[in-house]
């Protein structure tokens, strides 16, 4: 049986794993309130209907109405990464393998999330037909 282990024994490599999930999380939540305003500006030159993945995420962005909460818009991309980096090295009952499973859970999912955000808002873009592209030209 394995043995309890403490965040003192995670090596070099689990700290950059610690590192690029806590950066990507940190970046999906500074992207949604900055960039979603512009991407929704330019949705609306497009005239059409939006994809619904992109429609959700732009009414999440919204749902939010004072500036101060608009900051958190971006929460719903972190809560997954940041109980999994949490359960890999604040927890205190895990062993070692079990804290490096949730950290490398914590990247793909912290990686996934800004993945997401990214594809999401790209999407009416990938949608556009021949004939919308005449009205592409008029996209401030």
């Amino acid at each position: 049986m394995e043995t309890k282990s403490t965040p003192a024994e995670l090596s070099a490599l689990d700290w950059s794993g610690v590192a690029v999930a806590a950066f990507f999380t940190l970046a999906g939540l500074a992207l949604v309130p900055v960039m979603t305003p512009d991407f929704a500006r330019m949705f609306r030159d497009f005239g059409g209907a939006l994809p619904w993945p992109t429609q959700a995420a732009v009414d999440v962005y919204k749902a939010f109405d004072a500036w101060h909460l608009r900051l958190f818009s971006g929460a719903p991309l972190a809560v997954v990464p940041t109980f999994l980096l949490g359960g890999g090295v604040v927890a205190t009952e895990r062993t070692l393998r079990q804290r490096r499973l949730l950290i490398a859970g914590s990247v793909v999912a912290s990686l996934a999330a800004f993945a997401l955000y990214v594809v999401l808002m790209y999407l009416p873009m990938f949608s556009i037909t021949p004939p919308d592209l005449a009205s592409a030209g008029a996209i401030k």
